[in-house]
C-alpha cells in the first residue's frame, strides 16, 4: 500500500516506530503496539545493492555491483564502462528471456549472484 501510495518500492521502504524497525511484512499495527496518531517513520533503504554476473561468449565473466532498482539499460551502461562493449550492441538474456532496457533488475526477479547471459548484436547503432 506504501508503495501505490508514496511510489516507495517495497524493497526499498524501511518503517520504523518508536526507534525501532518494523521487521515482520505479516505483522499488524496492534502487534507493534501502535495506536492512532502514532507517527510510523518512512525511512529509505540505502544501499541494497547486489552482485550480478553476465556471461559473454569469448569474454571472461563480468561482475557487477547493482541495485534492484537498477534499470536494465544502466546495467548495460556498466558494462560498456567496464569492457567496452556498446550498449547497442548488447543483448540480455535471463531465464530465457531477454531484457528490456526500460525494466528495473526486480521486474525479472534478480536477486544477489543471478547470471545473466549476453549477446552480441553485429549491428551499427541505428
Amino acid at each position: 500500500k506504501i508503495q501505490d501510495i508514496e511510489g516507495t518500492p517495497a524493497y526499498l521502504q524501511r518503517l520504523v516506530f518508536a526507534g525501532k524497525e518494523m521487521l515482520e511484512n505479516g505483522e499488524t499495527l496492534e502487534d507493534y503496539k501502535i495506536h492512532n496518531q502514532d507517527t510510523i517513520h518512512l525511512v529509505p533503504r540505502l544501499g541494497c545493492g547486489m552482485h550480478i554476473y553476465v556471461n559473454a561468449k569469448d569474454q571472461k565473466t563480468i561482475a557487477l555491483k547493482v541495485e534492484k532498482a537498477d534499470t536494465i539499460e544502466s546495467v548495460k551502461q556498466k558494462i560498456q564502462d567496464q569492457k567496452g562493449i556498446p550498449t547497442y550492441q548488447q543483448h540480455l538474456i535471463f531465464d530465457g528471456l531477454q531484457l528490456d532496457d526500460e525494466k528495473i533488475l526486480e521486474d525479472y526477479n534478480l536477486i544477489d549472484g543471478s547470471i545473466l547471459h549476453m549477446e552480441l548484436k553485429l549491428q551499427t547503432k541505428s
